[in-house]
């Protein structure tokens, strides 16, 4: 995008990392993990599978389950009387998408507002009286949108530089600031997908997620094809971000996507994520690699 340029961001990771990494114990990793299962393969009974994901985040102790908002009150039920959470996703993809066409015209977390207000209207009525309502919501941004008041933000001058650039991002923060609103003091996660976004955009993204007061970034969907998900780079990036702004002790950072293995759990940890979103925990937990075609 003409006007902006990376501002200097690098990939350099401090010295002390390595020591950091080796610090990070399993019980750490498998209490910051959200057990996903956001997609079903043609064979297979999505209310035997949420059922089995709850059975698996009670015997590794994860932090939650990450389900559909239509398998939110079986959940809920599952888990009944146990630690783990139930968090739920807001304008998330029915499909994968491929990363080529995704890159030319954006539709990942394209519904309109008001229809991702009823997403979570619809958790909170159908649930509420039962008790069976999520305890957390991961919202994906419409990347579409965002990237438009980037381009109008550019036209019209504005350097990276400014401090107040995601003032010119309204209608993104305003997505965010609404969405944090109806949850009804829940936790708002908000999806950046960072394998759409220069390393200026993520920077711009967390900004507006610190700006809407949202609990957590979180970097991916999982749902594009050709991508690759949370990557160190994007994670360190967005630790940056919070850090420089102030932010890092009161907001979060999900690093989700691509988290197959043990290493990788303990290496995004120790680059500042604080929760992660994986449907590998159970292979993670026993130290063998997950199945590299899933979230």
């Amino acid at each position: 995008m003409s006007g902006f340029t990376s501002g200097g961001v690098t990939s350099d990771i401090a010295p002390e990392f390595s020591d950091t990494v080796s610090t990070i114990t399993l019980a750490q990793v498998l209490a910051a993990i959200d057990h996903t299962k956001l997609t079903f393969s043609s064979d297979e009974d999505p209310v035997a599978a949420v059922r089995q994901l709850c059975r698996e985040a009670v015997a590794n102790q994860f932090y939650a389950v990450c389900v559909r908002p239509a398998h939110v009150k079986l959940a809920c039920r599952e888990l009944e009387g146990t630690e783990v959470k139930v968090a739920t996703v807001i304008g998330f993809p029915a499909e994968k998408v491929l990363l080529e066409n995704e890159k030319l015209t954006p539709t990942v977390g394209g519904f309109a507002l008001e229809d991702k207000l009823l997403e979570i209207h619809e958790c909170f009525s159908s649930g509420l009286a039962d008790g069976l309502v999520p305890d957390e919501f991961d919202l994906v941004m419409n990347i579409s949108q965002f990237k438009k008041e980037m381009a109008e933000a550019s036209l019209k001058g504005i350097s990276e530089k400014s401090v107040l650039l995601e003032s010119h991002l309204s209608n993104t923060v305003d997505e965010f600031s609404r969405i944090r609103d109806a949850a009804q003091g829940r936790p708002v996660k908000v999806i950046i997908e960072t394998d759409l976004l220069s390393d200026l955009e993520i920077i711009i993204a967390t900004q507006c997620c610190a700006k809407a007061n949202v609990a957590m970034v979180k970097t991916s969907t999982g749902m594009i094809t050709g991508g690759v998900g949370a990557t160190e780079h994007a994670v360190a990036l967005i630790a940056k971000t919070l850090n420089e702004r102030g932010e890092s002790s009161r907001m979060g950072i999900k690093a989700s996507g691509g988290v197959k293995t043990l290493t990788q759990a303990q290496r995004m940890l120790a680059l500042g994520a604080t929760r992660l979103g994986t449907s590998s925990g159970v292979e993670i937990a026993r130290g063998v690699q997950g199945d590299t075609q899933t979230y």
